[in-house]
């Protein structure tokens, strides 16, 4: 994997001198030749980032992708286009995924994995509208693990949870680290009995987690926020911006970032096109 991050890196540094040599030369970057070096940039990242079906990382990097595009062009507010204000940013979340080639795909691919996992989420009262967190999380992966840089610790199965909140909720949890498997993505380790992959436990663990959030954000999108940046960093940007989550700003204070705005929207674009 250190070999594979190595020539990514190598690739886009090569690109982006590329770029900078031409922009010396012409004044400015022409459009198609941006799009082919950010295409290649792309490709080479994807073998370090891309999750089995495109959860949320190739999400973030086709946005990121999108809002360079918009500066090059010369946008005043380049994200803000790209994301949309308002509702208008699940509209362009919608209108985004419906637009990638292996669209029917992906949906197809939710469908089945709610057919087989959709009755113990049932059995344990969670909301059909949060059923498509493990796909944003995990793609469904009951042994997913990856190592959170922001608590310094591994989040591990479907629901990806960090180990504090797994124990808050009842599971046990192990230290033992990530291993690769074998489509070359992060899993646990085949001897870690962590309870976090532990379908049933898991499960439990998501609903008691989303009821206590859903009693105190009542909003979907806010939910879903908390879910992913926690309790304490939504109570803060609701006490800054109010409780209107498609106005909110980009906040480091709080850890809201471009991954967490796309993160509300992005599990209740999947919730409705899976109904359609």
């Amino acid at each position: 994997m250190r070999s594979i991050l190595a020539a990514a890196v190598c690739l886009l540094l090569a690109s982006g001198g590329a770029i900078a040599e031409e922009s010396a030369e012409a004044g400015r970057v022409s459009r198609a030749r941006y799009d082919d070096v950010m295409a290649k940039m792309m490709d080479a990242l994807a073998v370090v980032y891309e999750s089995k079906y495109g959860g949320l990382d190739a999400y973030e990097r086709e946005v990121e992708r999108e809002i360079s595009r918009e500066k090059i062009a010369g946008a005043p507010d380049p994200e803000e286009k790209v994301l949309g204000v308002g509702r208008d940013q699940l509209d362009k979340t919608i209108k985004r995924l419906r637009s990638r080639d292996n669209f029917e795909e992906q949906r197809a691919f939710i469908r089945r994995m709610l057919a087989k996992y959709g009755p113990e989420f049932e059995k344990h009262g969670i909301p059909k509208d949060f059923w498509t967190i493990p796909y944003v999380e995990s793609a469904f992966d009951k042994r997913a693990c990856t190592y959170a840089e922001t608590v310094k610790a591994y989040v591990k199965g479907m629901w990806q949870f960090i180990p504090s909140t797994a124990q808050q909720y009842g599971l046990k949890t192990t230290t033992k680290a990530c291993t690769a498997g074998e489509a070359g993505d992060s899993v646990m380790a085949a001897d870690d009995t962590d309870q976090r992959a532990d379908l049933t436990l898991s499960a439990k663990a998501a609903a008691q987690f989303l009821a206590e959030l859903r009693k105190e954000f009542k909003k979907p999108e806010l939910v879903l926020t908390a879910y992913h940046s926690g309790p304490a960093n939504t109570r803060g940007m609701i006490e800054k911006y109010g409780d209107d989550f498609w106005s909110w700003k980009k906040d480091p204070a709080f850890q809201f970032g471009t991954r967490s705005r796309l993160y509300a929207p992005l599990g209740l674009a999947w919730a409705t096109l899976i109904k359609e």
